[in-house]
């Protein structure tokens, strides 16, 4: 998905901004993501996509800690 497309509907949040969000403020769950511009916490259409992205770049944060 293009990160400037938009993620979250109800908001009109783009998957660059929760991206960003998730690097800069590491939330320990998906469901903080909701302090992103409120992405989440519509219609719920988005929530997959969020837990998805959350668990991607902390996954790419772990790694690069560890090199």
């Amino acid at each position: 998905m293009d990160l400037d497309r938009t993620l979250c509907y109800c908001h009109h949040v783009t998957k660059r901004k929760i991206v960003n969000f998730v690097r800069q403020r590491r939330p320990k769950k998906a469901s903080q993501i909701s302090e992103c511009f409120e992405a989440g916490s519509g219609c719920g259409w988005c929530i997959p996509f969020l837990v998805k992205i959350h668990r991607e770049v902390m996954a790419a944060a772990r790694g690069r800690r560890r090199t």
